[in-house]
């Protein structure tokens, strides 16, 4: 007896004990709050090939089943292998191989195609600058030429946004600002030659280790498992498990419907734009189909600099891509979407708008970008917490059952259906009772009849 007591004051004080050090340890991590985000930042970029490798898998991955899958068909055709089992083993690094220089070839062509005549694109908007806000100002002087007073009003800010632009533009402003938004390889192509050897080893180590991911995945699942079902229990295993696959299935469903939708929108815009003879088609199609990434304001993001773009070459050039770029955003928002996304994520309109701001506030542009089925997983593990404990407490989980100002009815789990079947068969038992008449008195009546 002795003992025990004993052992629940040792669980206590250890309790008690742990968590004074962890709040003295996150004192002190506050304290020195920069050096340890230095610290973290360190091991971050020194991981950095192994996260780029195990993004560049993921994304690659359905390619990589795809042609794991019809090569091996191909293998047991020709009897390179004996079983699908065998083929699927034989063809794991081919396939990988293959699905990274589709990634190489794509990002190849960006550079030889895109990045040229996105180059020109710019440079013309630069050298055109002068004489385009000139003409639109003469225009806008022309339309108001019979309100003087709106002309007085609005001129003076047309000039001051003209020459704050000239200023950010043929001031090398906006090449600065190219220069740092173009990520970390242009960045360490101008900065210098061994930049440039660390890039290239980072890239190759990332795209070493989305091989092995590749080749590995089944092996590193089941390690994965195995150590979950080890260190927290079947139960809790499952649930993980089960969340971990929900996760899987939204992001995976929402990146390449997402990436799908942006490039089906950024052909149609440049294809659209080529035969109504608007300028800039190859630029303006690329941010546009940059921007609708972003959920709910990527359309409006990628739309108003264009528009403006367009509006310094020609006010009618500008109205007709608005209106083709309204027309586009109904069709891709009520066909093209639903068909290749779906509702992926099962989140109202509400929320998708939440989770953007959000997660873009903690996060930045990743955060506009993976924010939503971020809060999608975020949904659906509370969704489930919640559910679990109405069932407990013998509740409805329904959202509409709520949807009263009344009291909640209980709901019966399976015990209290067998106790409730019980009571009701006493209940009829004692009714038949109740009403059967006694055998004696039946017998005397029988008796005088």
């Amino acid at each position: 007896m002795r003992k025990q007591e004993y052992k629940k004051y040792i669980a206590a004080g250890t309790t008690a004990f742990c968590v004074l050090a962890a709040a003295i340890v996150l004192y002190f991590l506050l304290l020195r709050w920069d050096h340890v985000m230095k610290v973290v930042g360190g091991f971050m970029s020194m991981l950095a090939p192994f996260f780029a490798g195990v993004l560049i898998a993921y994304l690659v991955n359905p390619f990589f089943t795809f042609l794991n899958r019809h090569l091996s068909k191909l293998f047991v055709k020709f009897h390179w292998a004996k079983d699908q089992e065998t083929a699927q083993h034989k063809c794991r690094s081919l396939s990988s191989i293959l699905a990274l220089l589709v990634v190489l070839l794509v990002i190849v062509s960006i550079f030889i195609v895109i990045i040229p005549e996105a180059y020109r694109s710019i440079k013309n908007i630069i050298d055109g600058f002068d004489g385009n806000s000139r003409t639109l100002g003469e225009r806008i002087k022309d339309w108001l030429a019979g309100y003087p007073q709106i002309e007085k009003v609005v001129m003076p800010y047309y000039d001051q946004i003209v020459n704050e632009a000239k200023n950010w533009i043929q001031g090398g402003a906006m090449m600065d600002w190219l220069k740092d938004s173009a990520g970390p390889i242009l960045s360490g192509l101008y900065a210098g030659v061994s930049t440039v050897v660390t890039t290239i080893v980072t890239t190759f180590i990332s795209f070493i280790v989305t091989i092995y991911i590749l080749n590995g995945k089944k092996t590193f699942l089941a390690q994965s498992r195995k150590m979950l079902y080890a260190i927290g229990g079947k139960k809790m295993a499952d649930a993980v498990l089960a969340e971990f696959a929900y996760a899987h299935a939204v992001f995976g469903r929402y990146i390449r419907g997402a990436l799908a939708d942006s490039f089906i929108l950024g052909c149609v815009v440049f294809m659209l734009m080529n035969l109504l003879s608007l300028p800039y088609p190859l630029l303006v199609a690329i941010i546009v189909a940059m921007t609708n990434v972003i959920p709910f304001f990527g359309p409006y993001i990628g739309a108003i600099p264009s528009i403006i773009l367009i509006l310094l070459v020609s006010p009618i050039a500008a109205l007709k891509f608005t209106i083709m770029i309204l027309i586009l955003q109904q069709v891709e928002g009520n066909i093209i979407s639903p068909k290749i996304i779906g509702n992926s994520t099962g989140l109202s309109g509400f929320w998708v708008l939440f989770s953007i701001i959000f997660f873009g506030k903690i996060f930045g542009f990743l955060g506009l970008l993976f924010g939503v089925p971020m809060f999608a997983v975020v949904y659906h593990i509370v969704s489930n917490w919640a559910s679990r404990h109405l069932k407990k407490k013998h509740l409805p989980t329904e959202t509409s059952a709520y949807d009263t100002s009344g009291p909640i009815d209980m709901i019966p789990d399976e015990r209290n259906i067998e106790d409730a079947l019980d009571d009701a068969l006493d209940v009829g038992a004692y009714a038949v009772d109740a009403e059967k008449p006694d055998d004696t008195e039946t017998t005397e009546e029988d008796k005088e009849e």
